[in-house]
């Protein structure tokens, strides 16, 4: 390849580059950054609430285990009673 070519390469090679990298991505902008912390803000929140109501679940879960466990303790007294009563009005 003759010497003129060669630099005619290289400096097609280095506008190339340069308008490669000068039409590259540009820093955020200051409107861009912003909403991205709005965003971050909103995904906080978000994870905030969502283990406040994970906890909330949680707790009612316990509730309704303990109010279940209360409801078969009542009726195995209920069905005790129910007997007692059944062999007194037999005449026992």
């Amino acid at each position: 390849m003759p010497k003129k070519a060669r630099g005619l390469v290289a400096i097609l090679t280095v506008l190339f580059l340069v308008a490669l990298v000068g039409c590259g991505p540009k820093s955020a902008s200051k409107e861009t950054l912003s909403q991205l912390d709005e965003a971050k803000a909103a995904v906080e929140s978000a994870k905030s609430r969502k283990a406040e109501l994970e906890n909330r679940l949680k707790e009612a879960n316990a509730k309704i285990s303990e109010l279940e466990k209360q409801i078969r303790d009542l009726q195995q007294e209920k069905d005790s009673l129910r007997k007692w009563l059944d062999l007194l009005e037999a005449g026992y």
